[in-house]
């Protein structure tokens, strides 16, 4: 066991807390890593990616530090959790932020790394709100619901991504897996719109044949004799 005491942010003064390190998910742990060591109630979150990437180019010159590096911000936007009945554990509070810093990952407070500033980095998991937020984000015409993603990428069947790890019942999915999925939907997607437009160009060109015999018509477009007759009316 890696036992630590932590005070939480909104704890009153005084109060320790005791986590064991070893159950919690990388984010989450280098979290209450950071609680562990901070002097004050917040903790200092960097950017996996660089911080050009996070603003408007407009705002890159007012940055301080090199536009090219990961961004280092203060993080003490805590979800108000002390005054739920029953009270959350620690354990979950640590797991809820945890879900919060997608993209960024907790470091000291001089900005060193913390033991597990490494692993958290390197942890891109999503819930399922994050995920389909994502999916959402690239392919707006996906239209996924919550019952059709638990019900199939909780198993991983029928296509979808599946879970990279479980936090206690909660399963988690890869961010790369997730965005790579939500890619090919959406280059799907607007491969069924071109073929939309294709279709209507036919469909106009087939009615201004309409006095032709069906079978020809059929034959140079492409398309079965009952789909003419139904285009151009006869049907």
């Amino acid at each position: 066991m890696s036992v630590i005491t932590l005070t939480m942010p909104g704890d009153e003064p005084g109060t320790i807390r005791s986590i064991d390190l070893d159950t919690l998910t990388p984010r989450a742990r280098a979290i209450a890593e950071a609680l562990a060591q901070a002097k004050l109630p917040r903790i200092k979150i960097r950017s996996v990616r660089p911080a050009r990437e996070l603003h408007v180019p407009e705002y890159l010159p007012m940055l301080f530090d090199d536009p090219d590096a990961p961004e280092t911000r203060i993080h003490d936007s805590w979800w108000k959790w002390h005054d739920l009945d029953p009270e959350p554990s620690i354990h979950t509070v640590l797991e809820w932020e945890a879900q919060k810093l997608d993209g960024w990952y907790p470091v000291a407070d001089d900005g060193t790394d913390l033991p597990s500033s490494q692993a958290a980095r390197a942890d891109d998991s999503l819930n399922r709100d994050q995920a389909l937020a994502l999916i959402q984000a690239i392919c707006p015409g996906a239209g996924i619901s919550i019952d059709t993603w638990m019900r199939n990428a909780t198993r991983g069947i029928k296509g979808y991504p599946a879970p990279v790890r479980h936090n206690g019942h909660v399963s988690l999915w890869s961010e790369a897996a997730v965005r790579a999925w939500a890619t090919r939907l959406a280059g799907l997607a607007d491969l069924g719109r071109q073929r939309e437009r294709v279709e209507q160009h036919l469909r106009e060109r087939v009615v201004e044949m309409a006095e032709l015999p069906d079978e020809l018509v059929a034959k140079l477009a492409g398309i079965t004799r009952v789909t003419a007759r139904k285009w151009t009316g006869k049907e």
